[in-house]
């Protein structure tokens, strides 16, 4: 996310999920728009970057893992 800005919600698929993209436009469409969490607010990226961070620390693991676990949930997300 750093070094990434997303210009719009292709870029989602072609430069973040790339080994998974995410087939549901809706899906695609809500990670950009939307208001808190939304990629297509550069001020927004400060969430995203814990999962850049390779930190292997505990702490560090928990945050990545309780941010997915929030994206999930919000987002209406699966393993897939």
């Amino acid at each position: 996310m750093r070094a990434t800005e997303f210009s719009n919600p292709a870029k989602i698929n072609s430069e973040f999920v790339v080994n998974n993209p995410i087939s549901d436009p809706n899906i695609v469409d809500a990670l950009y728009n939307d208001p808190w969490y939304g990629l297509n607010n550069p001020d927004n990226y400060a969430h995203w970057n814990v999962l850049l961070d390779n930190d292997n620390s505990t702490v560090a693991v928990n945050l990545r893992l309780a941010w997915k676990a929030e994206l999930r949930t919000y987002f209406g997300l699966n393993v897939e």
